[in-house]
């Protein structure tokens, strides 16, 4: 439009794509096909208010209904309830029946994350960067169960909710690659690697190889001065492997990703998003078979 705001996208696999925008430029409406259409209201400050009280009124009307923030802290949305500690990060999550719990570091870094299904610890580095994602699965043993069957149903639920250990390698702030180790019998691991455009978050590439990254066991220095000569990070000389796979991205004017298509052009990944990220994902079945 006229304040160089986006009004239409034309996008031939999801149609048309129309958003509308209030006399301050925040989006009131929008219409991605597959959803159908998306509303919003906010209040004076800005703040998003429950679309369950979206009848559009005057700005500074006075409407208990609207859910006035006043300590700019969401505590209900869409029927979700929020909590949250004296440092103003979320600990805790009620959506339909269900509650999920969140902890955070002294530095205000998401440190777990637990819900009736799973578990997951995360861990960072000296510069804020996740080092690494465990996610395990909730599953009791059955007493009238022998140990082997209880094995195996926990394996079972660990692959269903794609439980595991993921370790994450960067390039200054972009993430560079994620490597996870065989989950279970018969599985290789896999090692994913991330390509950008140049100076920037957008994604251009992502190469996969089956098997876990290897990583070079560091000597203790604690007891002596460090020896360059017997640092096997500089003296280890590493063979490069093949990929296994290679696929390309394709974002949209804001760099999100939008599809992802294989090495013969073909759409092995697509995802569908509302408008404040929320996304539906979709696979082809090579994507599937070969873990992308």
């Amino acid at each position: 439009d006229a304040a160089g705001q986006l009004t239409d996208i034309q996008d031939s696999r999801r149609g048309h794509l129309a958003y509308q925008y209030d006399p301050v430029g925040a989006a009131v409406a929008g219409r991605p096909v597959v959803w159908g259409v998306e509303t919003f209201a906010f209040d004076p400050a800005g703040n998003l208010l429950d679309d369950k009280a979206q009848q559009m009124q005057r700005p500074l009307d006075q409407d208990p209904k609207r859910n006035r923030l006043m300590d700019n802290l969401l505590r209900e949305y869409a029927g979700t309830h929020y909590a949250y500690d004296e440092r103003g990060n979320l600990i805790n999550r009620l959506h339909n029946g269900v509650r999920a719990q969140f902890t955070w570091d002294l530095f205000d870094r998401l440190s777990s994350y637990s819900d009736d299904k799973l578990q997951v610890d995360y861990s960072y580095d000296a510069l804020g960067r996740r080092l690494h994602k465990h996610s395990v699965a909730h599953y009791s043993n059955r007493a009238q169960a022998g140990t082997g069957w209880n094995q195996l149903e926990r394996a079972k639920r660990q692959r269903e909710l794609e439980c595991g250990f993921t370790l994450f390698g960067w390039d200054g702030d972009t993430l560079a690659w994620e490597s996870s180790p065989p989950r279970d019998e018969g599985d290789t691991g896999r090692t994913v690697h991330y390509l950008y455009e140049p100076g920037s978050f957008v994604p251009v590439a992502q190469a996969l190889r089956k098997g876990p990254v290897r990583l070079h066991k560091q000597p203790d220095w604690s007891q002596r001065s460090y020896d360059f000569d017997q640092d096997p990070l500089w003296q280890t000389h590493m063979e490069p492997q093949a990929l296994d796979a290679i696929a390309w991205y394709q974002c949209d004017h804001l760099g999100t990703p939008m599809e992802l298509t294989d090495h013969n052009g073909a759409v092995a990944w697509t995802g569908q998003y509302k408008a404040w990220g929320e996304v539906r994902e979709e696979r082809s079945g090579w994507a599937k078979q070969i873990g992308l």
